[in-house]
C-alpha cells in the first residue's frame, strides 16, 4: 500500500451471478420496451386508419348530400334547401 491507496490486482465487487442477473435484467428491460414500442405503434396505426375511415364517411355523406340536392333542385320547389340534423 503506498499512500492509503492499494495498488496490487483491483477488486472486483460484483460476482459473476450478479452480473449475469444484471444482464438478464437489462434485456428483459429491453425486451419490455420493445413490446412497449411495438404496441404504440399499432395503436397510432390502427388511429390513423380510423380517422381516415371516418373522413372517407365524412365525403361520401357530403357527396350523397350534393347529389340529392341535385336531384331534387330538377323539381319545382323541391331542393332549394336541406337542412341536415343529426
Amino acid at each position: 500500500m503506498i499512500h492509503g491507496f492499494n495498488i496490487g490486482q483491483p477488486q472486483i465487487s460484483a460476482s459473476l451471478t450478479d452480473t449475469h442477473s444484471m444482464t438478464v435484467a437489462s434485456a428483459s428491460q429491453f425486451a419490455q420496451a420493445q413490446v412497449a414500442a411495438d404496441i404504440s405503434l399499432r395503436v397510432g396505426v390502427k388511429a390513423k386508419d380510423v380517422v381516415e375511415q371516418q373522413g372517407e364517411a365524412a365525403i361520401s355523406l357530403l357527396e350523397s348530400a350534393a347529389n340529392l340536392s341535385q336531384s331534387l333542385a330538377g323539381e319545382p320547389g323541391k331542393g332549394v334547401h336541406l337542412d341536415v340534423t343529426g
